[in-house]
Formats: structure tokens, sequence, C-alpha cells
């Protein structure tokens, strides 16, 4: 193989690698460098309350717990748009048995 030819081959390949670098840069240091969000709660007197819910368009009074919930980022760079939802409510009562309540997306 010609010294010519082989200068070449190696320009197609570096100018290849230049070209698939500018295109998927930044979407390889998005996924490698992603934000790890790690949600906790506890049962401390400052971040779960119960209180009293009331509705007075529809004369609707109940018992009601005001949770908080604690968020944290465990990943290398910020969290920007972030949106928190319960997908799943559980209650365990005084005998032992857990109640829960699937919450639907309307």
């Amino acid at each position: 193989m010609e010294p010519g030819t082989v200068v070449q081959w190696f320009g197609i390949v570096i100018t290849f690698a230049a070209v698939l670098v500018a295109l998927f840069k930044d979407e390889f240091w998005r996924r490698w460098r992603r934000p790890e969000l790690k949600g906790s709660i506890s049962l401390s007197p400052l971040i779960a309350t119960r209180g009293q819910f009331s509705d007075n368009q529809m004369a609707l009074s109940a018992d009601c717990y005001y949770l908080r919930l604690w968020v944290e980022n465990l990943g290398k760079t910020r969290a920007e748009i972030v949106q928190v939802f319960a997908t799943k409510l559980s209650r365990k009562g005084a005998d032992g048995h857990t109640r829960k309540w699937k919450i639907s997306n309307q």
C-alpha cells in the first residue's frame, strides 16, 4: 500500500470522527452527566403534619396529612425542569394490614 493512500484513509477516518463528535457531543455529555434525583420523606413533625381539609363549594370537610417531600440531586449536573408526583400511596393500619390507593391521571 502506498504512503499516500494510507494518509488519505487516515484523513477520511479523522474527518468522520470529527463529524460524529460535532453531531453527538451534547447528547453524549447529557447522558453521561445527567441529574440523578432521590426523594425521601420522614414522619417528623416538621415534615408530616395532620390537618383539616375543607371545600366550601362542596361543603366537604375531612382529615388530611400534609407531607413535605425532600428531593436531592445526586447527579453530576443540575436538574432544570423537575416535576414530582405520587404514583402510589399506602397506609398501614393498627392491625398491620396495608391499604393502598391508586392515583389515576385525569
